[in-house]
């Protein structure tokens, strides 16, 4: 296989040949750190009339788009105030013009289908160096309920990681415990799945699901000091069809009142279902990091791709964790982890490809742009 510039007055692109058995020339992507190609084979149909309602996932985003719409008005009349005043390569002028530009940006991403976002995901190859030179790593569309190839490549690396800070933030507590005499019951990890009532708006189930587990925290941190945790979501068809939204949160527990948390949580979520409290695994064993690592994992895996989810339950879905986090988890609680190269330890950079001499660029030193959805070999 042998790697070749082609470049056309300020930009270049880079093509990998590869000769198969007949002699011809194949045209790829770059390759991959993790040799992963950079084309899918097989993708799922992503019909915006029939798998995806983009109408749906328009009108829930409206009030959304209606924000950014007034930011982005709201930074160009600042922009042309600026600019009557300043050079337009003043430091102020061009910070806001990038405020601007990504705020037009976001309307034009909301306005706009989701279908075509999936159906491009791992098509585009980005140009991705390390210590050993240029590297390509495909081009995501990172909507893990929506893209399953998104989802199930993400999982496990999450999994591990969710593993990581659970057994360092027992080990923390348990030694804590000891330093103090030992008295008291023992840190432990517990399981607390909360639920909302279906109300037929999942956009407004998982808002009011998210504030009260918020508002819970706080009351528990106010009783007891603050308790390491981390938490999934999860949304199933539910018995009426339009979508059940749970929250399965994991976290660092001595005691705690059950009767104290349960009123909380009713006071917190009114419209809430139940919570319900789980200490040990069904075997009788005590939780370890590795099983509720694991239990939380088999959530990670799960979206609204699946069987059971219709176009318009796809939708609401898709509107209600627009922007919102897919693992929530307490202040210091995921372990540091360094995404670099397995033969030369360097960090993985996102490279602008604009001159021929990019591979001088790269030997000149480091770039100063990374690319934060890569997932190369993960070192502590």
């Amino acid at each position: 296989m042998t790697s070749t510039l082609q470049g056309d007055g300020g930009s270049c692109n880079v093509v990998s040949t590869l000769t198969n058995a007949g002699g011809g020339a194949v045209r790829s992507g770059l390759r991959s750190p993790r040799a992963a190609t950079s084309v899918r084979t097989k993708k799922p149909n992503y019909d915006s009339g029939t798998w995806i309602d983009e109408g749906r996932r328009r009108e829930k985003l409206t009030p959304v788009r209606d924000a950014w719409e007034r930011r982005a008005s709201r930074l160009n009349r600042e922009v042309s105030d600026l600019e009557a005043t300043l050079p337009s390569t003043s430091p102020e002028v061009v910070s806001l013009r990038s405020s601007r530009a990504y705020a037009v940006a976001r309307v034009a991403r909301l306005s706009g289908d989701m279908a075509p976002r999936l159906v491009g995901c791992g098509v585009e190859s980005l140009p991705i160096a390390c210590g050993c030179g240029l590297v390509g790593a495909k081009k995501t569309c990172r909507q893990w309920w929506l893209c399953r190839e998104c989802r199930e490549g993400r999982a496990p690396t999450l999994g591990a990681d969710i593993r990581r800070g659970l057994d360092r933030a027992l080990a923390s507590a348990v030694e804590a415990w000891g330093v103090n005499g030992g008295r008291g019951m023992r840190p432990q990890l517990v399981l607390l799945t909360l639920t909302q009532r279906h109300s037929g708006d999942l956009v407004a189930d998982q808002e009011a699901l998210a504030v009260g587990w918020r508002k819970l925290y706080k009351r528990m941190h106010e009783d007891y000091g603050a308790c390491p945790y981390v938490g999934v979501w999860e949304v199933t068809k539910g018995r009426d069809g339009l979508g059940h939204v749970h929250m399965h949160v994991a976290l660092v527990w001595r005691y705690r009142d059950w009767s104290r948390i349960r009123d909380q949580w009713i006071s917190a979520c009114p419209s809430s279902q139940y919570v319900t409290f789980i200490a040990k695994r069904k075997d009788g064993k005590p939780s370890s990091p590795s099983s509720v690592a694991k239990y939380l994992g088999k959530y990670l895996s799960k979206g609204a791709d699946l069987g059971g989810f219709n176009a318009t339950m796809r939708a609401d879905v898709s509107a209600a964790f627009y922007n919102q986090r897919s693992v929530l988890a307490s202040l210091g609680f995921w372990l540091r982890i360094e995404k670099c190269c397995r033969t030369c330890r360097e960090r993985f950079r996102l490279v602008e490809l604009e001159a021929v001499s990019v591979f001088d660029r790269i030997a000149s030193g480091p770039l100063s742009l990374y690319f934060h959805g890569l997932e190369p070999p993960r070192l502590p």
